[in-house]
């Protein structure tokens, strides 16, 4: 083979090169393209993180490792949860089967029943439920607190709210009781205020002392409470965090 043949198959000519070069520039520009979309398809919104970042820091403090720290949420952002809380992301079949039912029902009871020891913390986000006595409404328009006739819930401590609101963290505890007599058959409200987020409300449940006047009420946040009877008779007692997170009991003397 000559010098000219060698040349010939060594350098490409001018249409091999130009072919070259804009196959360069085609998967330069799908490159450039698809790495912001790759990018915004694992950011997460302030609120989502804001939330898990809560969460996480109260799974840290309490030391609790999976299940036990199961983060029960929309299933659309459920493995962001799990994957900042217990590093358990695999999968999302769990919550898409139990969130939708669970923020709909309207027995606290079979509600709590459905993600007990199952569920560690539950995540709130806006929805279009309008019904006052759904757990939706409960949790995420009212923290857990009693509104109106409705009553307040016994196990979800709120940790977090996001500043406008859309995203609301709750810790699934057994709740602390509190327990005392009163007069048979009267009404007995406790009520604290809970800081979430630097953000104060109001927390209210009410029971009903029996025959006898004794009464039990289950509270979900640690505080001093303010306990009234229907008769006027008004006192303090404390809750700590120690009997919400454990299922701990205190007298009114």
């Amino acid at each position: 083979m000559g010098d000219r043949d060698l040349r010939d198959v060594l350098v490409p000519d001018t249409r091999a090169v130009a072919s070259l070069f804009v196959l360069f520039l085609l998967f330069g520009a799908l490159g450039m393209v698809q790495v912001p979309v790759k990018t915004s398809q694992v950011l997460v919104d302030d609120g989502t993180y804001d939330a898990a970042t809560a969460i996480e820091a109260d799974a840290a403090e309490r030391g609790l490792e999976y299940p036990e720290s199961y983060v029960l949420s929309r299933w659309g952002q459920n493995r962001v949860y799990n994957y900042f809380v217990n590093g358990e992301s695999r999968s999302y079949g769990y919550a898409r089967q139990t969130y939708g039912p669970f923020v709909a029902a309207t027995d606290p009871s079979a509600a709590h029943d459905r993600i007990s020891n199952r569920v560690g913390y539950v995540v709130t986000t806006e929805n279009d439920v309008e019904e006052p006595t759904t757990m939706y409404a409960r949790l995420h328009q009212h923290f857990g607190s009693r509104n109106g006739n409705v009553d307040g819930l016994a196990h979800y401590r709120p940790l977090f709210t996001s500043d406008d609101g859309s995203h609301k963290a709750f810790a699934v505890v057994p709740g602390g009781a509190i327990q005392g007599t009163a007069a048979p058959n009267s009404t007995v409200s406790v009520v604290t205020t809970v800081a979430v987020s630097e953000r104060e409300v109001d927390y209210e449940r009410q029971t009903t002392a029996n025959q006898n006047g004794d009464f039990t009420v289950t509270v979900a946040n640690p505080g001093t409470y303010t306990v009234t009877t229907d008769n006027g008779n008004e006192t303090t007692i404390e809750v700590t965090e120690q009997m919400v997170y454990n299922g701990g009991n205190v007298t009114v003397e």
